[in-house]
């Protein structure tokens, strides 16, 4: 278990079958706390906290892993504010 990432909160936009098997990799195999955001899921395992908001998520967060599909409407989600959060 790597000793920088142990304790570390990762943010997931988006939990769909590869942000799942993230999650559960991060937290098994890196000891991460792990939270997500997903607006169309309302539940998750019990290891994942759900956040309401992107912003939420993003101010939580130490590290964050998209994982939606590229759109067009999609293509700025993440910009220089958000990221700076």
């Amino acid at each position: 278990m790597s000793a920088a990432l142990k304790g570390k909160t990762l943010g997931l936009i988006g939990l769909g079958n590869i942000g799942r098997l993230v999650a559960e990799k991060c937290l098994n195999g890196f000891g991460m706390n792990v939270i997500a955001y997903d607006p169309f899921i309302q539940s998750a395992d019990e290891y994942i906290q759900l956040k309401s908001t992107v912003d939420e998520l993003l101010q939580e967060s130490d590290f964050v892993s998209l994982h939606m599909p590229y759109s067009t409407k999609l293509h700025h989600f993440i910009d220089k504010a958000k990221l700076e959060k």
